[in-house]
């Protein structure tokens, strides 16, 4: 892009922190690109959305971070809004530091899945919430839905009625977002979701006045978007009046538990009404061979991805992979523990251990470390 148009201005969005500064490292030093470093912008969505909205509002905002702003933010600044309604104020009125974790993070959830708020007839709110549902339920997140949002509700004892039994909470949602963007309170969520109602509100849809400050905006790791990622760039997109380009691999795609969906990126056409042009790349020259065919037959299962034929381009000789099973946790502690001893004779030999959450390591740490 930059040897065909040396003057074009490009915003390069990571999924984390450590991989923006990784990139920004690499721009840095490489000698094509750093000529135009002060062309290139890179960032996360929830760092861009920050910077945005402090430029935006002369006032400074609080972010939400700890348990206890949150529990503070629904004890004392939207109390009235709770306490107005009976039904949810005997709910909420009774050990509500205990809920206002699971409460606070299904006002972000709905967030994070692309439900609005703003909506001046309930109604209105209603009828948007149900369409929006619907919607989520075709792009494959019906179950993170029911997880992060009903059930909780459930749990919470907050769904009311047969009929809509979401609506109370729902209204209290929105009352709780306007009051607490009054009293200039986000949380991070709230940066990506403001960050896209101010950018809607300030160029409009006919888009009069485009924003026009990026000539291109690229997104890395597109699998692992959730759907108010998914809208932000599309409206990010729509005021620069930029091209887009996405980079991912949907048989990474394995953030659901955030809202994430394949769908994303396996029919990107369908969510920005645009035409793509698709490039596979098929070289790993990350791993050994092994490890590449192994994971091509475990990916072969999923029922829904575009088909690739990935091959190692890699020098290191083939991995050694054992499959071993323990009757208890004892016995596979023992095994770490006899492994950890063997590393340890060796200078040169490093033992890194994973584990699917965080949990699982705590006995593992112990073990070690009393060792």
């Amino acid at each position: 892009i930059l040897q065909k148009d040396p003057r074009a201005r490009i915003l390069l969005f990571t999924f984390t922190r450590v991989a923006r500064d990784e990139l920004k490292d690499r721009i840095r030093t490489d000698e094509a690109l750093s000529s135009h470093i002060g062309q290139i912008k890179v960032d996360t969505l929830n760092r861009y959305g920050y910077h945005r909205l402090r430029n935006d509002i002369t006032k400074s905002f609080r972010l939400l971070t700890t348990k206890s702003d949150k529990y503070f933010a629904l004890n004392n600044s939207v109390r009235p809004i709770w306490e107005e309604n009976k039904v949810l104020g005997d709910i909420l009125g009774k050990k509500l530091r205990f809920k206002a974790k699971d409460i606070f993070k299904v006002i972000d959830d709905l967030k994070s899945m692309g439900f609005r708020h703003d909506y001046d007839r309930v109604e209105d709110l209603y009828q948007s919430f149900e369409v929006h549902l619907n919607w989520l339920i075709d792009n494959g997140l019906e179950r993170y839905v029911n997880t992060n949002v009903f059930e909780v509700l459930d749990k919470l004892d907050l769904t009311i009625g047969k009929e809509r039994p979401w609506s109370h909470f729902v209204r209290f949602w929105q009352k709780v977002t306007v009051e607490l963007w009054k009293q200039r309170q986000i949380s991070l969520i709230d940066q990506k979701y403001w960050c896209l109602l101010r950018l809607q509100d300030t160029y409009g849809q006919q888009l009069v006045l485009p924003l026009n400050q990026y000539d291109h905006i690229f997104v890395d790791e597109f699998q692992d978007i959730n759907p108010l990622d998914l809208f932000l760039i599309k409206e990010l997109v729509r005021v620069n009046e930029s091209s887009l380009v996405i980079a991912g691999d949907d048989d990474q795609a394995i953030f659901e538990w955030r809202g994430s969906t394949p769908n994303f990126i396996l029919n990107p056409q369908d969510h920005f009404s645009a035409e793509f042009e698709s490039h596979n790349l098929q070289l790993n020259y990350r791993s050994p061979s092994n490890i590449v065919s192994h994971s091509q037959r475990l990916v072969s299962h999923n029922g829904n991805q575009i088909e690739k034929k990935v091959s190692a381009q890699s020098d290191l000789k083939k991995a050694e992979i054992e499959v071993k099973s323990f009757k208890n946790q004892t016995a596979y502690l023992d095994y770490i523990l006899e492994l950890a001893r063997e590393f340890s004779q060796e200078s040169n030999q490093r033992l890194a251990i994973l584990s699917r959450v965080k949990a699982q390591l705590i006995p593992i740490q112990i073990m070690l470390t009393s060792e």
